[in-house]
């Protein structure tokens, strides 16, 4: 293998290091291509976090200050009036690889990853008796009844009601299979759409 292949397969071959820059998120561009989408519920949630814990994740950027990773959090600063956010500006990556790194950003985090319920129960029951209000946590309340933890309050903080959203995933053999399933579901007045896994 030449050099320049050992190279491109550890990345540019130098470190960068990441320097957290406040910035106002209202002043932050959005990226037309980015495909992740957030519920109404979504933001509400990480708004209810944001008061309680502060804000604690950098939002990535590209050059020029466009968002590359964290439009919901942005969405949701600017929401709850914040004026200055924490931001890192990720430079050295070339168009294709941010685009890329953009999908991988969220893609891996719901890849491979599951939750143990018994550490999980325990540890949010812990929380519970304690008083804080579990939902803090991004738990839906019907994932709570499910665990079956007890004393946790439910709510979106500041009046706004958070309804659960209930979602199955179906694996299809290919491209067509998916196509006429979701053509089916829709005829029958189901809200569905169409994931690449």
């Amino acid at each position: 293998m030449n050099k320049k292949a050992i190279k491109d397969r550890r990345g540019s071959g130098r470190r960068q290091e990441l320097q957290i820059v406040y910035k106002n998120p209202a002043a932050l561009k959005s990226d037309p291509r980015n495909a992740r989408q957030h519920s109404k519920a979504q933001i509400a949630a990480i708004r209810k976090s944001i008061r309680e814990f502060g804000f604690n994740n950098p939002v990535l950027l590209k050059p020029g200050d466009v968002i590359g990773a964290g439009n919901g959090r942005a969405e949701a600063a600017i929401a709850e009036g914040l004026t200055l956010v924490p931001t890192i500006t990720i430079k050295g990556l070339s168009d294709v690889k941010w685009r890329a790194y953009a999908l991988a950003d969220n893609q891996l985090a719901l890849t491979g990853a599951s939750w143990n319920s018994d550490v999980l129960k325990s540890e949010l029951t812990a929380l519970a008796t304690q008083g804080l209000d579990i939902s803090l946590t991004g738990f839906s309340e019907t994932a709570l009844r499910r665990l079956d933890v007890p004393g946790f309050a439910f709510d979106g903080g500041g009046g706004e009601q958070i309804t659960a959203t209930f979602e199955i995933m179906i694996e299809c053999n290919d491209e067509k299979e998916q196509e006429t399933l979701l053509a089916r579901f829709n005829k029958e007045g189901l809200r569905c759409k169409a994931l690449l896994g």
